[in-house]
């Protein structure tokens, strides 16, 4: 059987559960990382779009997802050019390289389910 992510609430007042899934939702974030890892937009341009994205998130998430999509908003963030930021805290800044290999494991763990 084919893993994939899905939440689960109820409407106020029917009783209908809604089905949201998570598979389409992960797509959309793997294409984006996608995008970058293949250079079709440089650091600058997905830093600036997975922030915009992942801060105006507003559909249920699994919990799974979720906990993914944040650590690469950390990994994100975490990401600087500048090498004299990269020097004074090395185990919180990352370059550019790094942040690809961190993209790339990310892209690797949404596969499994998308």
């Amino acid at each position: 059987m084919e893993a994939q992510w899905s939440a689960t609430t109820k409407r106020d007042g029917s009783g209908e559960t809604v089905t949201f899934l998570m598979r389409e939702i992960g797509n959309w974030y793997r294409m984006l990382l996608n995008e970058f890892l293949v250079c079709r937009m440089n650091v600058d341009e997905f830093q600036t779009e997975y922030v915009r994205r992942f801060k105006s998130e507003i559909r249920l998430l699994d919990t799974q997802l979720y906990d993914l999509l944040e650590e690469v908003y950390g990994d994100v963030d975490a990401y600087t050019s500048d090498h004299e930021l990269l020097l004074t805290n090395p185990l919180f800044y990352i370059d550019e390289t790094g942040l690809r290999s961190k993209i790339q494991f990310a892209v690797d763990r949404l596969s499994r389910f998308v």
